[in-house]
Formats: structure tokens, C-alpha cells, sequence
């Protein structure tokens, strides 16, 4: 699935039959002004992922996307589609195949939790920071735009962001059910409170952290203005129940 261009203009290893081009539904990363997350991206990569499972029970996703399109694919692709998956991770080493029983789950750190009330609101906002921090951006866009959010929760790397942060897919899975299963607990007695996502994480993390989407919902998920080039802050994309 590719929704924006980058340097390198192929997807290798995809057939044009197994790819979904969304690149006309964007100005490079931003999505064009006539087109909606949730009207016009989701029904697109649902019916595309969808209509994959049928010829394979293994899939090897390459998901060249916005972290909105990761998350979405896992929910799709959930813990009982019965798929065997494996994702295309890129980074400073250069594409690699990460899977969720690759044995470096145990390679890596686990996230440093931390709590910080906001208001009286029921719902919970989190900060997912692998890559890069989410924390001050987070707190300001809650601020300034979420005054139903009650608490912020902060998941953070014990040796601070970094590319390298996260050492495989188990490693992924693991980092995605430690924050689904805090959010289950601080949800326990509120199943219906509303979760909103902000991450800078490799998109392997969000795909395992959609995959156990239902614990979580009902969840909005962001995207960030990283280019600096539109609102210079997050924006909503897809709405899960």
C-alpha cells in the first residue's frame, strides 16, 4: 500500500495486482482537500486487504504509508483473521521483514509508563514516542482541541526516541501489547471512554497495535505535520468503534 512518494518510486517486490496506489488522493503527504480519512481512504484499504486474504493465508505487507494506514491495516488484518503476516520495515539499515514470532521480543526495552490528568474529561489521550517525541505536541493539541480528554498517558523509551529504538517485529508486538493492555486497565471501568492516538513509531508498531484494536475502541487515530508544510500539528484521521 502506497499513499505517498518517496525516494524510491517502486514498491519491490509488489505486483500491480497486489498494490494499492493512494497517491492521487494526496498532495505528497497531505491528503488533497476534496477527500475524507474516513469516506474516502478506509473503504479503499479495507476492500483491498479484504480481497488479498482469499488468495494467500501468508501476506507480506510493504506498507510505503501514512501510520493512519498501518493501524488500519492491522485492524483489518486482526489477531483472529487466521493470516500469517509478515511487514516491510524500513529504516536506516534498509528494508527489513519483521514478523510478530521473529524472537526479538525479548531483544529490546519495554516503554516507560507515565499518567498526567488534564481535566475531568472521561477519555484518555496517548503519546507513542519511538522514532521521535509526541509529548509536547500531544499535550498541546489535547489542549487545545480535546477538552473531553480527562488524562494524558506518556509511552516513552527508557534511552529517549531514536530510529533504532525498536530491534524487530516480536520486539513491535511486544511495545504494541504493552500499551493495549495499560489501556485495558485504565479503561476497565469505562469501556466506552474514547482513546486518541498520537504516534511517531515505525508503522509495524501501529499494524500490532491495530491488530487489538477491539480492547481498545472506541479510538480515533492522528496524523502529524511532520513536513511543517500545512497545520503544523496533528490532524484526525480514522474514527474505530
Amino acid at each position: 500500500i502506497r499513499s505517498f512518494l518517496g525516494p524510491a518510486a517502486e514498491i519491490v517486490g509488489a505486483t500491480p495486482e497486489n498494490t494499492l496506489l493512494l497517491t492521487d488522493h494526496f498532495r505528497q503527504r497531505y491528503l488533497q482537500d476534496d477527500q475524507n480519512w474516513q469516506r474516502d481512504i478506509r473503504p479503499l484499504v479495507e476492500a483491498f486487504l479484504r480481497g488479498a486474504v482469499p488468495k494467500s493465508p501468508r501476506l507480506r505487507l510493504i506498507l510505503d504509508a501514512h501510520a493512519s494506514i498501518a493501524f488500519l491495516a492491522g485492524v483489518v488484518l486482526d489477531l483472529k483473521s487466521g493470516v500469517d503476516i509478515e511487514l516491510v520495515q524500513k529504516g536506516r539499515v534498509g528494508p527489513q521483514i519483521w514478523r510478530a514470532d521473529d524472537g526479538t521480543g525479548c531483544k529490546g526495552s519495554v516503554f516507560e509508563v507515565a499518567e498526567e490528568s488534564c481535566g475531568a474529561g472521561r477519555e484518555l489521550a496517548i503519546s507513542i514516542s519511538i522514532a521521535q517525541s509526541t509529548a509536547v505536541q500531544t499535550r498541546a493539541y489535547v489542549g487545545n482541541n480535546l477538552p473531553s480528554v480527562g488524562k494524558l498517558v506518556f509511552f516513552t523509551m527508557p534511552n529517549g526516541p531514536g530510529q533504532q529504538n525498536v530491534a524487530g517485529g516480536g520486539h513491535a508486538a511486544r511495545l504494541a501489547e504493552q500499551v493495549s493492555n495499560h489501556l485495558r486497565q485504565m479503561k476497565a471501568h469505562d469501556l466506552d471512554a474514547v482513546v486518541h492516538i498520537f504516534a511517531a513509531c515505525p508503522n509495524a508498531l501501529l499494524f500490532f497495535l491495530g491488530q487489538s484494536h477491539q480492547g481498545n475502541a472506541p479510538c480515533v487515530v492522528y496524523e502529524f505535520d511532520f513536513d511543517r508544510k500545512g497545520s503544523k500539528t496533528y490532524q484526525p484521521s480514522f474514527v474505530f468503534d
